[in-house]
């Protein structure tokens, strides 16, 4: 399906950016508070002057984060700008810590951290990257400082643990993400016919209408109905109903364009949305549209049963972002249209 190939995993892609930067957010104001009480702790409890320096300073950088985050400031890079600071003070704390201390446990907290913000791929490359460079500061270390705090078997436990940490957050974010992807198209199409539903129309109808008002380009909306679907379902069953309704999906989605957005909103309602198409365009396409099924009667249980569409046409004024203005006069349309006898196309009223 044209909609399921493209433009839901387009919506789908914005929704879960747009939730990745928010929990983004609130990771980076817990990291906020946690730094800066680990700052005081080291440096006035502990007296790890070295470690209080650099929590200090990746609290003042995640404050900094947080700002740019909240004002909606390069909303791909801050998040790994984040996961970046967060390694490069985990990687301190461990050089620098001692056999007893513990911290080398901390390192393993930064491929969670990664998945989490970043996303599958991205997460799966900066642990690794992590993993990697880490390994070999600590074998540097050993092999070239003598009084070194760490010894070779902890470099063995800090390269075990990451590895066992990336391994795990990444069958847990794909089987997150995976599940994320079904309930986000379960959502947003029908299950009938596997074109979007109405939360997926509305949800395409803003990308769509966006774009239509920056490249100041045409864009007009069909409303249709299956004519005397009742009719057929109290003949030959709802099983035929709902094949009335595939085949009409079928043929339509065979005529029109990638970029074009077919929905069902529910029982015989139809909408189709056409950018950089005028009300002109829109009424020629309607036409071919009520000629080609016109040409493809169902066939179903040995009978062939001719199919009609009532079609109500609007198109946007310029600038215009309302969904309920634009569907008010394509519905005034349509309910012309099955006044007049049904089987007819108005794009005015």
């Amino acid at each position: 399906m044209k909609y399921s190939q493209r433009y839901h995993a387009e919506l789908v892609n914005r929704d879960a950016e747009t939730r990745r930067v928010r929990l983004t957010l609130r990771a980076a104001l817990l990291g906020v508070v946690l730094t800066g009480f680990f700052a005081w702790f080291d440096g006035w409890v502990t007296g790890y002057v070295f470690h209080a320096l650099a929590e200090g300073i990746s609290c003042v950088a995640l404050s900094w984060l947080v700002w740019g985050l909240h004002r909606g400031y390069a909303p791909q890079i801050l998040p790994l700008l984040g996961v970046a600071l967060a390694a490069v003070l985990l990687a301190i704390l461990t050089v620098t810590g001692a056999p007893g201390d513990g911290v080398v446990i901390w390192a393993a907290l930064l491929p969670p951290l990664a998945f989490f913000v970043l996303g599958v791929w991205r997460g799966l490359l900066v642990s690794l990257g992590f993993c990697l460079i880490l390994n070999l500061t600590l074998w540097l270390c050993i092999t070239l400082i003598p009084a070194f705090g760490l010894n070779w078997l902890a470099m063995v436990n800090v390269g075990a643990s990451l590895l066992a940490s990336t391994v795990l957050s990444l069958l847990y974010e794909h089987s997150r993400a995976h599940s994320a992807r079904r309930l986000a198209h379960a959502a947003s199409t029908d299950p009938l016919t596997g074109v979007a539903n109405r939360r997926g129309f509305l949800a395409g109808f803003e990308c769509h209408m966006a774009v239509a008002v920056r490249s100041c380009s045409p864009i007009s909306l069909l409303l249709f109905d299956l004519d005397r679907l009742k009719q057929l379902n109290d003949e030959l069953g709802h099983a035929a109903g709902d094949a009335a309704i595939c085949h009409v999906v079928t043929v339509i989605e065979g005529m029109i364009r990638a970029q074009d957005l077919l929905a069902r909103l529910g029982g015989d309602e139809f909408a189709l949305l056409l950018p950089d198409t005028d009300l002109a365009g829109a009424a020629a396409l309607a036409h071919k549209l009520q000629a080609a099924l016109a040409q493809t009667p169902l066939e179903v249980a040995g009978t062939r049963w001719p199919l009609t569409l009532s079609i109500g046409l609007a198109e946007a004024a310029p600038g215009e972002t309302d969904y309920d203005r634009l569907a008010s006069v394509a519905d005034r349309c349509l309910y012309r249209a099955k006044e007049g006898g049904r089987d007819r196309v108005v794009d005015r009223c």
